[in-house]
């Protein structure tokens, strides 16, 4: 039980309180002693409309990190002297202890609020259009093409992919998510591919301009016009901006 003398002040008693961190027979020796001393009953007041305060704002919350130097810039401070648990009962409440404390984290707050409405409207900025060709080479001609190419979602963003110029009998299929490339491309009868000129083209935006977009094949299965398979190489070919323009073909 708790033998306090019920006019005996305990500011450690009222922060906690704020935090709904007391025990039972805390709640109650503290619930009479607010109840006969108009100090404390303000503090507590205080404490708690400030801290309702705070976590009004919950769409920005104060990163973890922060959180840590702020605890351990009070405890080096030694600003937790008197708590029961030295370094360890530093709660919310106690953070609003004292008018120095209040508005050290009122600064706080209003700093993270600002920064936090300026990060949501401040959208990404993507860098001009480049992009890849996807070259290929067969001793036969093909009928169809499965491609699965793989990209680094941090560094660029792929636009639709479309046929080269030299490939308008083919129909194409993409889908493009979670970093890959996926393309069927298939034609009416079979179709020499040389190397020489990209059969694909693929936009992508890069993330910044510093950065320097990579893309590369995963897997590439050809097929004659019978359906059997046929071997072919495939390399990317970097683009410039201007050199992309190829018409969307989409099966």
């Amino acid at each position: 039980m708790h033998t306090k003398n019920p006019s005996e002040c305990d500011l450690d008693l009222v922060s906690a309180a704020v935090d709904d961190e007391l025990a039972e027979e805390e709640k109650v020796w503290l619930n009479g002693h607010l109840e006969i001393c108009p100090s404390c009953r303000k503090e507590y007041q205080e404490m708690r409309r400030t801290s309702n305060l705070v976590t009004s704002f919950r769409h920005v919350p104060p990163p973890k990190t922060l959180l840590r130097d702020i605890r351990g810039t009070l405890v080096r401070e030694d600003l937790t002297k008197g708590s029961r648990d030295p370094g360890k009962r530093l709660t919310l409440g106690g953070l609003f202890a004292s008018p120095p404390r209040m508005a050290f984290a009122a600064g706080v707050c209003a700093t993270l609020l600002i920064l936090g409405i300026v990060r949501l409207q401040t959208p990404p900025v993507l860098a001009p259009i480049t992009g890849f060709g996807i070259a290929a080479e067969a001793k036969e001609e093909i009928a169809a093409l499965d491609l699965v190419l793989v990209y680094d979602m941090r560094t660029l963003s792929p636009d639709p992919v479309k046929l080269g110029e030299v490939n308008r009998g083919f129909l194409m299929e993409s889908k493009v998510g979670d970093g890959m490339i996926r393309v069927s491309m298939a034609a009416a009868q079979g179709v020499p591919m040389s190397g020489l000129a990209p059969i694909l083209e693929i936009p992508v935006r890069t993330q910044s301009e510093g950065e320097t977009p990579t893309l590369s094949i995963r897997e590439a299965r050809a097929y004659r016009v019978d359906g059997s398979e046929v071997e072919v190489d495939l390399r990317t070919i970097p683009m410039p901006l201007s050199g992309i323009g190829g018409k969307d073909t989409a099966a």
